[in-house]
């Protein structure tokens, strides 16, 4: 498991841990900055958004205190 703020550390992991070299692309950019995606979508809309990603946030939430508190999702 890893997190796009600590991708390098997930590739070195899987590399060390799993003898497994893999390459992230980054194909899923969105050609517009910040401020236009900000002025497409409504607070409305993503008040909505928020609380159904509730569930995966916090799943996320408690991935990324894990990774936070040892470096990687592996440590034990």
């Amino acid at each position: 498991v890893g997190v796009l703020e600590r991708l390098d550390t997930f590739v070195a992991d899987c590399e060390q841990h799993l003898g497994v070299q893999i390459d992230v692309g980054h194909r899923n950019a969105n050609p517009r900055s910040a401020s236009q995606q900000r002025e497409e979508v409504s607070e409305a809309v993503m008040a909505r958004i928020r609380g159904l990603c509730a569930p995966n946030t916090r799943v996320y939430e408690a991935v990324r205190a894990r990774i936070d508190a040892h470096g990687t999702w592996l440590s034990t």
